[in-house]
């Protein structure tokens, strides 16, 4: 089986930790690298957490640090979903406790110099504001040509979640949004269209057993999360990747407003041709959905 190239641009977060996890655990991926930028807290925690969720999973993965801040517009305030550290106040304790890993860390000139010198094309997966992405394809033009496709959980057609019209990944940098969308790469996009039909329930969750440190640090994570956002947002990114079975997928002609209010970040079918191919996902049963996540992370008991 030829697994694909996977680079994870991440802002943990605790939907981005079982995102992670779930993303690890799938054969068919084989995930390189990842890059860290603001979003759910500062680029300094996102990049924190995403080196203690990988030391947690014991894989010495490159980890890239990105952007602090948005291409244009002014940075938006830190979200309270995931707790002051981003980790539903797990960070210290859980630093305390796991040996840290060596591993390769550098900046976005790094890693686009990394995608650029692959052999094989790398697809990405972006499940925080796509900052990173959009400065990627400006620092080289050509990183096009080496991207196979962008799975991405953000925007929102129906509905917003940070205001009434737009998706808080899409709100806190619109502009970098925009131009990801319409770069001319494949996008298969995750929207709050499709995340919103996808939660666990209390029972759901209370069957999720715990018998090591790994585990445990997924269940303590979600345990903060549920009560605030049962929803399942980021994941859907990978899942959409490795089980598309489980999803339609409707090409259409997508764009992003950039304004200076609450519309910023809104996502709106357009008449001007893409160059490439929006994907906009949609899920066939929140059941199986789930019971996939699961089935999933439920190896890590095993590991």
């Amino acid at each position: 089986m030829t697994k694909r190239k996977i680079l994870i641009d991440t802002d943990p977060g605790i939907d981005d930790v079982l995102a992670i996890a779930t993303a690890y655990c799938i054969d068919s991926l084989d995930i390189v690298a990842l890059s860290s930028v603001k979003g759910n807290v500062s680029l300094e925690y996102t990049t924190r957490n995403a080196i203690l969720t990988l030391d947690i999973l014991k894989q010495n993965t490159p980890v890239y640090k990105g952007s602090k801040e948005p291409l244009v517009n002014s940075p938006v305030r830190n979200s309270n979903v995931h707790g002051s550290d981003g980790l539903g106040n797990l960070y210290d304790s859980y630093r305390e406790a796991t040996p840290p890993l060596d591993r390769k860390t550098g900046g976005l000139y790094d890693l686009a110099e990394y995608i650029s010198q692959s052999e094989d094309k790398i697809t990405i997966i972006a499940i925080g504001p796509l900052t990173n992405i959009a400065k990627l394809l400006m620092i080289d033009p050509h990183l096009n040509e080496k991207i196979e496709a962008i799975y991405i959980m953000g925007g929102g057609l129906k509905k917003g979640n940070v205001t009434d019209l737009a998706e808080f990944n899409f709100y806190c940098d619109a502009y970098a949004a925009q131009k990801v969308l319409l770069s001319g790469i494949d996008i298969y996009l995750s929207a709050l269209d499709a995340t919103t039909q996808v939660y666990f329930t209390y029972e759901e969750f209370d069957a999720y057993e715990v018998k090591n440190n790994k585990s445990e640090f997924i269940k303590k994570t979600l345990e903060y999360y549920i009560n605030l956002d049962p929803y399942l947002h980021d994941v859907l990114a990978v899942l959409s990747l490795s089980d598309p079975h489980l999803f339609e997928f409707k090409k259409m002609n997508l764009n992003v407003l950039t304004s200076a209010d609450s519309a910023n970040g809104m996502v709106y079918e357009s008449e001007l041709k893409n160059n490439g191919n929006v994907y906009f996902v949609d899920v066939k049963s929140r059941e199986n959905v789930v019971k996939r996540v699961f089935d999933i992370i439920n190896t890590y008991n095993d590991r």
